[in-house]
């Protein structure tokens, strides 16, 4: 006698050996008869071989099996016009006792989150800000680091000058003991006039004229402008508040 646990899924195979008719003509299943009622299950036909899956018979069968008890069963073939019944049998029935349980939700007193919502506008309102005042303070940082190596460059060429002029006394070309005066600024200014205002302070080495000029156009707009901010730098005239400013915002453009 066979055992069915009613529930779980069953697959039962049936070794068959068909005569006279072709199993792709054959079509049937497998009939249980509980309380007057009929549960068929569909038999699947191959090459010497029959197939029948049954589901757990306590969801499908309307009565409450009980352990120990016996079913009887069938199984059913058509084909061709002719009716067979291949097999026949009990089955023993195995209902096992299974509980399940099911997690309840259970109500926890937690502090609900809370969530500030801040408007679109002063979101980007804030960014804007952080990002002014960072970029306005790398600008002044890094102007001040080129206007400080400039001033230093700057530095050293008029100590060099002014160790000249300590040196040396501008005398005049006939060397009658008269000193020699510094050139008015002309009305139109050269290179050459430029030349001529080092020359006359004692600078005489044309690499020291020459990186003296660059420097100095380096701070300018035009050669009249150039011809003060030499004349700044050797010494002849003092660089006022207004010019420094100017030199700063050149250098940090």
């Amino acid at each position: 006698m066979l055992k069915l646990n009613v529930n779980e899924k069953r697959t039962l195979k049936f070794e068959v050996q068909v005569g006279g008719i072709d199993y792709k003509q054959l079509s049937g299943s497998l009939k249980f008869m509980i309380d007057s009622i009929e549960y068929g299950f569909p038999a699947v036909f191959k090459p010497n071989l029959i197939t029948v899956e049954i589901p757990p018979l306590k969801e499908v069968v309307l009565k409450d099996l009980r352990e120990g008890e016996t079913l009887k069963a069938k199984l059913e073939a058509n084909g061709n016009g002719y009716y067979m019944e291949p097999w026949s049998g009990d089955f023993l029935v195995e209902a096992p006792v299974e509980v399940k349980a099911t997690l309840k939700d259970v109500e926890e007193s937690v502090a609900k989150p809370t969530l500030e919502v801040v408007s679109p506008e002063e979101i980007v309102e804030t960014k804007k800000e952080v990002i002014s005042e960072d970029v306005e303070k790398d600008i002044k940082t890094e102007s001040m680091k080129v206007v400080n190596n400039r001033m230093k460059e700057m530095g050293s060429i008029v100590d060099d000058c002014l160790k000249r002029r300590k040196t040396k006394k501008v005398v005049s070309e006939s060397k009658k003991g008269k000193t020699k005066t510094t050139p008015e600024k002309p009305k139109e200014v050269t290179e050459k006039d430029i030349y001529g205002l080092m020359e006359s302070v004692g600078i005489k080495k044309k690499s020291t004229q020459h990186s003296v000029l660059e420097r100095a156009k380096a701070l300018s707009d035009s050669l009249d402008s150039t011809y003060d901010n030499v004349s700044r730098m050797v010494g002849l005239k003092p660089l006022d508040e207004e010019e420094t400013l100017r030199r700063l915002q050149k250098v940090s453009k």
